[in-house]
């Protein structure tokens, strides 16, 4: 009987789908660390524990400075103007609404930075 691959359909797979995927290569590729190239099996979740880690951590301080950003922006109180201005751009909006692109998603989207997550992720 042939192993299944745990990276068929992987690209078809939501967020939540692929941490229990990831979830079970590591426990499969735990198992083999013992025996014939066990050393190589345990280099590579080294790495990969690694590279997860170096992703979290941007994932993290991306996550923050949104929350900071969203804190600033809600203790300053909105002026009579810009409520007006938020009331007349909604009922005049025929089109769906989209998302907001800020000048760091630019910078992100025209080349890395160097807080960018890993290649890959």
């Amino acid at each position: 009987m042939a192993h299944r691959s745990f990276v068929d359909g992987l690209v078809a797979l939501d967020a939540v789908a692929t941490r229990k995927r990831l979830s079970e290569v590591l426990i499969e590729t735990r198992s083999r660390t013992s025996g014939p190239g066990g050393d190589a099996v345990a280099e590579e979740i080294r790495h990969v524990e690694s590279v997860l880690l170096q992703a979290a951590h941007w994932a993290v301080r991306t996550l923050d400075a949104a929350l900071v950003e969203a804190r600033a922006a809600a203790s300053r109180p909105e002026t009579q103007e810009e409520a007006h201005a938020a009331v007349v751009a909604a009922l005049d909006r025929d089109d769906p609404i989209r998302p907001e692109i800020r000048r760091a998603d630019l910078a992100a989207i025209a080349g890395r930075r160097a807080d960018a997550p890993p290649p890959g992720c």
